[in-house]
């Protein structure tokens, strides 16, 4: 017999089994992340330094670390780590510092600018990203060299003659110009009397008194042999001091007209006839030049120098008769071997510093190739304001430059306005193989030059009046084109009425490659034609050997413009 409490339990029993085997229920849900991505960093800013082999000031910069991932904008910080060349720290937010290893072996034996070392560092962000620190260690750019020439060095330590440099004319000239320069140190006697030197033009006589013009040079004063006027010019010992003179003994009824000048100034007497005592020996006109010092019944301490010396047939300078700069003597030939006048004593060759910078002397240049058959070889530079006159002055040098197949290819220097159209230039001067032309000028340049050297370059122009062509000059070693003053030949005239933007230094062209390269150097940009107010200038002695200019220069047609060693 069943109860009540046992059918209860059963039910219950049944329940229960029920619940334990309902398979409906919901499952445990796991939460749901998204995924990080790293965005790699980007390391960038100081990457590439130079130091000279010598230079112990520590050579520092920032690694710029971009990154937007957080706390990522950093990089591994290092501590004093050595490595090839020096000593290298860098800290968390990319500041560093490199010190050189002055006393190693390789850098000291470093030579010249063109001889290099790198030190490479890598750096490595805080995700991973390395990179590269460059040092570019140099060895010390050569002194500057003084600049010597050869000249005529005349003594006088023989108490029975002068010292004495006599030359005979080919022909006589019955009218002509004598230019020279000279040096002279202070001359003495041992008992302490000032003696002169001379710069005379002779006719027949040998006689002092009876030259066409003798100009006595005292110890910082002139005088003309038997004029009465003094000279109002004088001159500093030891400093070299142009002369000019002319004559004109075409009148022989009268006496030879003469003018003197000292440094391109009158010497006070202005157009005289001559102080000659015998007229009758100049009717010919000039026959002899002398260069003398002291006399013959004097010994001396110290010498006068001379050098430069042309003689023209005429007045104006323009028909070279004569000249010598002694650069073909060795230096001590005794000059009365080639001048055998019997009078010539005492005269040797000498070589003496010029005072100047030698501009052969190794230095840093631009050089520019050209082997991307996409683009040209070009530095290309933008003015800091457009100037409506100007000069600049440059030189370069040019190597033979061919494509393979051997055709000539050109260089350039040429000022721009607005348009960067090589025919719309305010001047584009192309430089060939030994040639020049003016871009669109139907005139031919008339100056050639030597492939292999130095070439000195001017232009001014002048835009200032907006309603005609800019006037523009060149001169290529001082010496003017052959266009003289000429308007430019810009295809575009809108486009160079504010005057000069930009200048370019370019080799080639866009579709070709050459052998060969171009070089320029001590570039000066003036905002005046008389090159008396410095715009900007650039010389690249501010940067190691090899440097890419581009990276200074970042106008983007620059292109294989590298620092050498020239």
């Amino acid at each position: 017999m069943k109860t009540k409490n046992n059918m209860t339990l059963i039910g219950m029993f049944l329940l229960l089994s029920a619940c334990s085997l309902d398979t409906t229920s919901e499952p445990d849900v796991e939460p749901v992340t998204t995924p990080v991505i790293n965005t790699p960093a980007i390391l960038s800013g100081d990457l590439d330094k130079s130091v000279q082999f010598d230079d112990t000031t520590d050579v520092t910069g920032t690694v710029i670390i971009t990154d937007p991932d957080t706390a990522e904008d950093r990089v591994d910080s290092q501590v004093s780590l050595a490595t090839t060349y020096g000593v290298f720290s860098i800290q968390n937010d990319g500041s560093w510092v490199y010190t050189l290893t002055t006393s190693n072996a390789d850098v000291m034996a470093l030579d010249g600018t063109s001889d290099t070392l790198t030190d490479m560092i890598s750096v490595k962000s805080a995700d991973g990203v390395t990179a590269q620190i460059n040092i570019t260690i140099t060895g010390k750019a050569p002194d500057p060299v003084a600049a010597t020439t050869k000249v005529l060095k005349i003594t006088d330590t023989d108490s029975s003659d002068s010292g004495e440099l006599r030359h005979k004319l080919a022909n006589p000239l019955a009218a002509g110009k004598i230019t020279a320069r000279f040096l002279k140190e202070e001359v003495l006697t041992d008992g302490g009397s000032a003696k002169e030197a001379y710069i005379a033009l002779w006719g027949s006589s040998t006689s002092t008194n009876n030259a066409l013009v003798d100009l006595r040079i005292g110890n910082g004063t002139f005088q003309i042999r038997n004029a009465s006027t003094s000279v109002t010019q004088t001159f500093t010992l030891e400093e070299w001091v142009d002369v000019e003179m002319t004559w004109d003994a075409t009148d022989t009824t009268a006496a030879p007209l003469v003018t003197v000048k000292i440094n391109g100034v009158d010497s006070g007497l202005g157009t005289f006839s001559s102080f000659s005592n015998d007229l009758s020996s100049l009717a010919s006109g000039v026959e002899k030049l002398v260069f003398k010092l002291s006399d013959n019944g004097s010994t001396v301490n110290g010498a006068v120098y001379y050098d430069d010396i042309k003689v023209y047939s005429d007045t104006a300078g323009t028909a070279l008769e004569w000249s010598e700069d002694f650069e073909g003597f060795d230096s001590g030939y005794d000059l009365s071997v080639t001048y055998d006048d019997s009078a010539t004593n005492e005269a040797f060759v000498a070589e003496v510093s010029t005072g100047l910078v030698d501009t052969n002397a190794p230095s840093n240049v631009l050089r520019i190739t050209d082997t991307d058959s996409s683009d040209s070889g070009e530095l290309r530079h933008k003015l800091a304001n457009p100037l409506a006159t100007g000069t600049i002055t440059a030189r370069f040098l040019k190597e033979e430059v061919l494509t393979d197949g051997g055709s000539a290819k050109e260089a350039y220097i040429a000022l721009w306005g607005s348009s960067t159209s090589t025919n719309n230039a305010l001047v584009d001067l192309r430089i060939g193989n030994g040639t020049f032309q003016i871009r669109n000028a139907s005139t031919s340049v008339t100056q050639t030059f030597t492939l292999e050297e130095w070439v000195n370059v001017e232009m001014t122009w002048d835009a200032t009046d907006t309603t005609a062509a800019p006037l523009v000059t060149v001169k290529i070693n001082g010496v003017d084109s052959g266009l003289g003053t000429f308007s430019s030949f810009s295809n575009d005239l809108s486009s160079i009425a504010s005057g000069v933007e930009k200048l370019v230094f370019k080799l080639s062209d866009n579709g070709s490659t050459v052998n060969g390269a171009v070089y320029y150097d001590d570039i000066k940009v003036y905002s005046d034609t008389a090159a008396t107010a410095l715009e900007w200038s650039e010389d690249f002695e501010g940067f190691a050997s090899g440097y890419d200019l581009s990276v200074t220069y970042n106008d983007s047609a620059t292109n294989e413009a590298f620092v050498a060693v020239k």
